[in-house]
């Protein structure tokens, strides 16, 4: 199948390299040519604009960042619907409001283009292995065309329901997945606070009742001090946070323990960290303590930021 993919990022790089191997005609645009020229040393096309590559393939897939940039290249000039032409099918893996991807889906289907968004959980090792979550807001119809990619990159996909579903369904996840790791954090500064061996904590932590995947995602990096890798960064998660308070103002509720969480991803960000991953977060609260969460052996925490 002919595929087009725009957004070759954190998790747009592997899923459209899982596509290659998979044997699919994949052509790739994005911002960065250094990106492009390696999934073309791969197998893939490198594309030239949004428009140019919705004109030439059955499916289009986009995954990325800001409300701004999927505006502009889905619906803008030069953008994918300006090339897209009846029957193919539009795939958006962004994370973005459901009221956004409401307005797209109306804009595709004038255009007799089918949409499908599908926004993706699974930093990591687990994008590289295909064993994404993917929560899917569509027709029925689009669901079923879609699913046998969708499979190729994930082995949990849900629908959800009609297009918004996915990326409330998102979002909520994400309020979860934000308030588990800022706990995490808080439990290990309290065990360093009062003596306790940091690493023999976590793995107490990591098979008990306090087991969750945030803990084993950011643990590793807080004990060996690295803070500026990872797929997932403060000012993403302050970010995914404005769109979840959306859903909460619309619902009317007040959630005390996701307010908590997202002050302290702010004040990490007040503090110079927006640009590491969601681990530096516990930076704050080591200065508040007194403390620090390190393992044996660990590197200077000014160099490894």
């Amino acid at each position: 199948m002919r595929i087009g993919f725009i957004g070759l990022g954190r998790m747009g790089k592997p899923m459209a390299i899982n596509l290659v191997k998979a044997g699919h005609d994949v052509t790739v645009v994005n911002r960065s040519q250094e990106k492009v020229r390696e999934l073309v040393a791969l197998g893939a096309k490198a594309g030239t604009t949004p428009a140019a590559l919705a004109a030439e393939s059955d499916v289009t897939m986009a995954c990325l960042f800001e409300t701004e940039t999927i505006e502009q290249v889905i619906e803008g000039p030069g953008g994918v619907l300006e090339g897209a032409g009846p029957g193919s099918m539009l795939i958006d893996f962004s994370t973005q409001r459901p009221a956004m991807a409401r307005r797209i889906a109306a804009r595709c289907q004038e255009a007799g283009v089918a949409y499908v968004e599908a926004p993706i959980s699974g930093t990591g090792q687990r994008v590289w292995d295909a064993d994404l979550t993917v929560m899917v807001g569509s027709g029925d119809d689009e669901f079923e065309r879609a699913l046998p990619l969708l499979r190729v990159l994930g082995k949990n996909v849900q629908h959800m329901g009609g297009v918004g579903t996915g990326n409330a369904t998102k979002l909520v996840n994400n309020m979860v997945k934000d308030v588990t790791a800022a706990a995490s954090m808080e439990a290990l500064v309290l065990g360093a606070k009062l003596g306790m061996d940091p690493r023999a904590l976590y793995e107490a932590m990591r098979t008990a009742s306090a087991a969750n995947r945030q803990l084993d995602r950011i643990a590793p990096k807080i004990l060996e001090r690295i803070f500026n890798e990872g797929s997932s960064s403060v000012g993403t998660t302050i970010k995914d946070q404005a769109l979840v308070q959306e859903l909460i103002d619309e619902a009317g509720m007040t959630l005390p323990l996701r307010d908590a969480a997202l002050a302290l991803f702010k004040r990490a960000a007040d503090a110079g960290y927006a640009d590491d991953d969601t681990a530096a977060a516990i930076w704050p609260l080591e200065a508040d303590a007194g403390v620090e969460v390190r393992g044996p052996g660990a590197g200077r925490s000014d160099t490894t930021r």
